[in-house]
């Protein structure tokens, strides 16, 4: 793609060890299930800001209206389409930076869910060598989302219940070990991956999606 919105070539602080990430995408392209009322300005308990923005609209606004002049040819174009056209463009302002995300938003009997990634961000930390910059892999995250009037939940899954269910042998999907912490990355397809979330909803633990990070937004009806 042709644009500002690059892969990022380091993990965020937000996106830290604490959480499951994924080769492939959790969404399919028959679960997704774009939100209106997700869209506007939220502020975190730390009072920090979000942006959630139509990622399709940003392209057009960014390319004067011409969405096809975003990409170098129709596999892209066709690519995008299905799925991340109903995606979000997420900006988060703290005070030392401003990072971006694209999260795509998809339905699992009932519960709406988002998928993450980082885009872009402001490096604390400058002149990267190239090498190390090449091993770098983006991977997805699982959000759970609740929303009631002007609050927003946004909750991780948690890294530490998926290795203790996997070193236990309570479930199986693919995966596979890397020098990071945690050691696990997920490699099933995202048909595989949603066929876990699903028996990970019906589980009978309380404690399911307690997790380390988690953000809890109030809407801001102020300007940004």
């Amino acid at each position: 793609m042709k644009s500002r919105i690059t892969i990022a070539v380091l993990a965020l602080l937000l996106l830290n060890s604490c959480i499951v990430k994924s080769l492939f995408p959790f969404f399919t392209e028959d679960t997704i299930q774009f939100e209106q009322a997700l869209l506007g300005n939220w502020t975190d308990s730390e009072n920090n800001r979000w942006e959630i923005t139509s990622l399709k609209e940003k392209i057009k606004k960014e390319n004067k209206g011409d969405l096809k002049g975003f990409f170098k040819d129709m596999e892209e174009l066709n690519s995008f389409s299905k799925g991340y056209s109903e995606g979000y463009y997420i900006q988060r302002h703290d005070k030392k930076r401003t990072t971006s995300y694209l999260a795509v938003p998809f339905k699992l009997d009932g519960q709406l869910f988002i998928d993450f990634t980082p885009l872009t961000m402001e490096l604390e930390f400058k002149n990267i060598p190239s090498l190390v910059s090449y091993h770098f892999v983006t991977a997805h995250s699982l959000v759970k989302v609740d929303m009631t009037d002007d609050k927003l939940s946004l909750k991780w899954l948690d890294s530490d219940k998926l290795e203790k269910l996997l070193d236990e042998k309570r479930i199986k999907i693919k995966h596979t070990k890397t020098l990071d912490f945690p050691s696990y990355l997920l490699t099933a397809s995202s048909e595989e991956l949603q066929k876990f979330i699903k028996k990970y909803m019906a589980s009978s633990d309380d404690s399911k999606w307690s997790t380390d990070v988690q953000f809890n937004l109030l809407r801001a009806y102020d300007k940004p």
